[in-house]
């Protein structure tokens, strides 16, 4: 990222055109060589990246990702392509690439489970913290910096916190009505569908959670403003980076999931978990010192501890995945021995 000063010296040098011009040069050469003096497949493999990287002083991993950009042939994961923000950082569609998808009767299920997000009550109590801490810094650090829109943080701060509040309650609710009866450490607690489907619909979650349409797009604004502070080198902001980022990275596939349910509200729905609490350090030590408890205590013990909560963001339609793909991509030829009937496979994406 513009402004964060790269600590790794195998990325320093390939900073150096001079570098990445030279790796090119010589993956061609050897290309070449391989494919026709020794009779061997033109494509160097992991031991001849590893070699390669050591001679020109570069991380193998980072030579084979700077080499993309002058690839004719890459072959990757689903994911690489369909997953946005993996497809734009490796630049692979950049080009109008013509994409060929092998066992493409995993398309559909590798498009839902791309689309969809699950995070926990106690993973996103967590990000309100970490969001919380880099405000703080911010605030410390570069409050006079005209360029930081603080007002905009401060209310992802809010949002996140609305719709934590909708999961607690739509969970206390529903615990509190059932309190005699829940024996298990999980239920399901309540579904917002598609539109397509009977209600209540995620245009109803959306609403009475406080979702913002500019939530995804001030995450990402901060990320940037957090990696460009970093250029100081300011201690605080090195003892919060993995934690934060890690936090802001969890957000933003929540808040684009959200984007997603609002512009496509048919092709997704929302379901929530009531999840049980771990139990106190106090209580598991109790139990270890008395193991023949009866059950009867086990069941107070369990009725006794508390709930939060599992919030899932599920693409039950994955056109809202491939149609990214297909925009972006010159074409794309799907390739498997199990696709009929092709009209209802072509009808899902």
């Amino acid at each position: 990222n513009e402004g964060l000063q790269p600590r790794c010296h195998a990325w320093t040098t390939l900073a150096d055109p001079s570098v990445v011009s030279t790796a090119h040069d010589r993956m061609r050469a050897s290309r070449i060589l391989r494919g026709t003096a020794q009779g061997e497949p033109g494509m160097l493999d992991v031991e001849d990246l590893a070699d390669l990287g050591q001679s020109l002083g570069a991380c193998p991993y980072f030579l084979s990702r700077v080499a993309l950009t002058g690839a004719e042939l890459v072959i990757c994961p689903y994911n690489y392509v369909l997953e946005h923000s993996i497809a734009q950082m490796t630049g692979l569609l950049e080009d109008r690439s013509i994409v060929i998808i092998d066992e493409g009767h995993n398309l559909e299920d590798h498009c839902c489970e791309v689309g969809s997000m699950c995070i926990s009550g106690v993973a996103l109590e967590d990000v309100v913290k970490r969001v919380e801490d880099a405000n703080r810094y911010l605030q410390d650090f570069h409050s006079t910096d005209q360029t930081i829109d603080f007002h905009r943080f401060a209310a992802v701060i809010d949002v996140v916190n609305d719709i934590r509040q909708v999961c607690t309650a739509t969970v206390n609710s529903f615990v509190e009505a059932r309190s005699f009866q829940l024996h298990d450490d999980r239920y399901d607690c309540k579904t917002w569908n598609s539109e397509l489907e009977a209600g209540p619909s995620v245009r109803e979650f959306l609403e009475r959670s406080g979702w913002q349409p500019w939530l995804a797009g001030a995450v990402q604004q901060l990320q940037e403003t957090l990696n460009k502070r970093g250029e100081g080198g300011s201690s605080r902001l090195e003892g919060l980076a993995t934690q934060v980022l890690k936090a802001l990275a969890e957000l933003e596939s929540l808040a684009k999931a959200l984007e997603l349910c609002s512009e496509k509200p048919t092709q997704f729905k929302i379901h929530l978990e009531a999840v049980r609490e771990s139990a106190p350090a106090s209580q598991v030590q109790g139990s270890q010192r008395s193991v023949r408890r009866s059950q009867s205590e086990n069941s107070q013990a369990r009725r006794g501890s508390g709930w939060s909560f599992e919030l899932s963001i599920l693409l039950v339609h994955p056109e809202a995945i491939f149609q990214t793909l297909a925009e972006a991509a010159h074409s794309v030829v799907i390739a498997s021995g199990t696709l009929a009937p092709t009209a209802s496979f072509s009808a899902e994406l």
